[in-house]
C-alpha cells in the first residue's frame, strides 16, 4: 500500500481501532515517546512504509485544539469570532503551516543530503508523510500539552506582569521547543538515516 492510498483506505471499517491507537500514542508520547517510533519501525517491516495508516491522530489533535481554544475563550470572555480565530490559528498556522514547512525541510535534508552521504544498502527513503508524523508526535507533548494546556492551567499566575512571571513564561517556551527538537530527534534516529544529525 503506498502512502497516497493510506488516507483513502483509512476511511474504511476500522475507525475505532485507529482512534484507540491514536489515543494510546498520544499517551505514550507523554511518558514513553520511543514506543511510538518503535511502532513506526514495525509498520515499515510489515507494510513497507513508516507513516501512520490513517489521519486519526491529526483529527483528535484538532478536536483537542478546539476544546482548548474554547477554554481560552471562556477564560478571556471572548466572542465567537475571537474563539474561531484563535482555534483556526492554533490548527492552521501553529500546527499545519509550521508543520508542513518543518516537515518539508527535514524531509528534503534527510532524502537529499543524508541518503547521498550514506552509501550503505540500508539507506531508506524518508516519506514526507512520516516527516509530518514526526512533527505531529513532537507537537502534541511539547507545544499542545506544554504550551497550550500548560499556559491555560497557569493562567492565573501568568496574568501578572512581574519580571519573575515573564522568566517563567519564557522558560516554558524554551522547554517546549527543546522537547519538540528532542522528539523530532527520536523520530529520525530510529531510521537508517543516522547521518541526518551529523549533517545538522
Amino acid at each position: 500500500m503506498c502512502c497516497s492510498s493510506v488516507f483513502v483506505t483509512s476511511f474504511g471499517g476500522d475507525h475505532f481501532e485507529y482512534r484507540e491507537i491514536a489515543y494510546n500514542q498520544m499517551l505514550e508520547l507523554l511518558y514513553a515517546p520511543s514506543r511510538v517510533f518503535k511502532s513506526a519501525k514495525n509498520r515499515k517491516v510489515i507494510k513497507n512504509y513508516y507513516a501512520r495508516d490513517d489521519p486519526a491522530f491529526v483529527f483528535i489533535l484538532a478536536a483537542l485544539m478546539m476544546a482548548v481554544g474554547f477554554a481560552y475563550a471562556i477564560m478571556f470572555h471572548s466572542t465567537l469570532l475571537q474563539y474561531l480565530s484563535l482555534t483556526l490559528s492554533f490548527f492552521f498556522v501553529d500546527f499545519l503551516l509550521v508543520g508542513i514547512l518543518l516537515s518539508s525541510v527535514a524531509n528534503f535534508i534527510a532524502n537529499r543530503y543524508v541518503r547521498s552521504s550514506n552509501n550503505s544498502a540500508e539507506a531508506e527513503y524518508v516519506e514526507w508523510l512520516f516527516s509530518f508524523d514526526i512533527h505531529c508526535n513532537s507537537f502534541f507533548p511539547s507545544i499542545f500539552v506544554g504550551l497550550y494546556v500548560g499556559q491555560l492551567l497557569a493562567m492565573p499566575l501568568l496574568k501578572s506582569s512581574s519580571f519573575f512571571v515573564t522568566i517563567i513564561a519564557n522558560t516554558t517556551y524554551l522547554i517546549a521547543f527543546v522537547y519538540y527538537l528532542y522528539i523530532t530527534f527520536r523520530g529520525y534516529s530510529g531510521l537508517h538515516v543516522e547521518h541526518f544529525f551529523y549533517f545538522l
